[in-house]
């Protein structure tokens, strides 16, 4: 009686853990992949509360991407933070910092977090189109422009770009 009993709560344990695992990869996948913001910040809230082997500095990240899509900006910005506290050499939280202090129109803020991401980065794809905006609302035409022409290059079909360097009255 005592050996089943044992044995019934061994296998309980197991199948525990088992779901457990799951429920904690379900988590980080949908931590990372969701599309639906709300899904993915309650995810990465699940998956941050578990001790766990995983890229926490990642989870904050993505984490601050689905409050910023959904205009949460102060819950985005202190995971943003957070982030880049446990990985600093990492551009990812740079990047969307620069993108949250773009939205909430701290331009100074959003170029010097754009200019680490190059730092950490020098071939981000959109970073020079980012700063660019930040230079163009403090009316640094020339810094704005320089910008734009490295993204137009990198990208010469981005619609923003194009748009940007119009607006500064460069053909290109």
């Amino acid at each position: 009686m005592i050996y089943t009993l044992r044995r019934t709560i061994l296998i309980a344990a197991v199948i525990l853990c088992a779901c457990s695992g799951q429920s904690r990869a379900s988590d980080a996948n949908d931590c990372k992949g969701s599309k639906n913001p709300e899904l993915k910040a309650e995810a990465c809230t699940r998956y941050l509360k578990r001790p766990h082997p995983g890229d926490v500095a990642s989870a904050y990240n993505e984490r601050g991407i689905a409050y910023a899509m959904q205009e949460k900006f102060d819950l985005a910005l202190a995971d943003f933070n957070r982030s880049i506290e446990l990985d600093p050499k990492s551009p990812n939280g740079y990047y969307n910092r620069a993108l949250v202090y773009g939205r909430t129109e701290k331009y100074e803020k959003s170029i010097a977090d754009c200019t680490k991401t190059l730092e950490l980065d020098p071939d981000h794809p959109e970073v020079h189109s980012i700063r660019a905006v930040g230079y163009e609302k403090l009316n640094k035409k020339d810094l704005a422009i320089a910008d734009y022409l490295i993204a137009i290059e990198k990208d010469p079909n981005d619609p923003d770009t194009k748009a940007g360097l119009r607006r500064l009255g460069v053909k290109k």
